[in-house]
């Protein structure tokens, strides 16, 4: 069985192409990459982390890479707070920011257990997507589903 092979390109060099009257160009090209020279944009958003997410049959939400970005530990429990279909999880114990909800605990495989009554309340059913905002640091992940991100993108085209 031979491998298959595949061709190097350089994004940076790389001319535009076109493909049935569609131009094609290069993400890396008009994305900025520092965010110091983009105005409007705070320090603080390059060290927020998108994860994406799926909430299991048993509605646990597994949240290896966002824990990690936090430098939460399996075993740590965390805040939960929800308001307007997003949700928030913390540390319990900030000092700066008093927060009430519900203290949830990262199990040995770094889900969280959502309550019956907050996906219910969210329509979150077992499968739906969830994206993940690690912002660590604000000190706080918020999860909100995929599926609402797209329809507030594409409603207006």
């Amino acid at each position: 069985m031979t491998r298959p092979t595949f061709a190097r390109v350089d994004l940076h060099s790389a001319p535009p192409r076109t493909n049935n009257s569609v131009s094609v160009i290069p993400a890396r090209s008009i994305l900025p990459t520092d965010f110091d020279s983009v105005p409007g944009v705070c320090p603080e958003v390059a060290s927020v982390d998108l994860h994406v997410s799926t909430v299991d049959d048993q509605g646990r939400l597994a949240l290896r890479g966002t824990a990690q970005t936090m430098g939460w530990s399996a075993g740590q429990d965390l805040a939960l707070t929800a308001q307007d279909g997003v949700v928030r999880l913390s540390l319990p114990e900030d000092p700066v920011r008093s927060r009430c909800g519900i203290v949830i605990a990262l199990d040995s495989r770094w889900r969280v257990l959502l309550p019956y009554g907050l996906r219910v309340y969210s329509g979150w059913h077992p499968g739906i997507r969830l994206m993940v905002l690690a912002a660590p640091i604000e000190g706080t992940a918020a999860a909100l589903a995929v599926a609402r991100i797209a329809s507030a993108l594409l409603d207006g085209s």
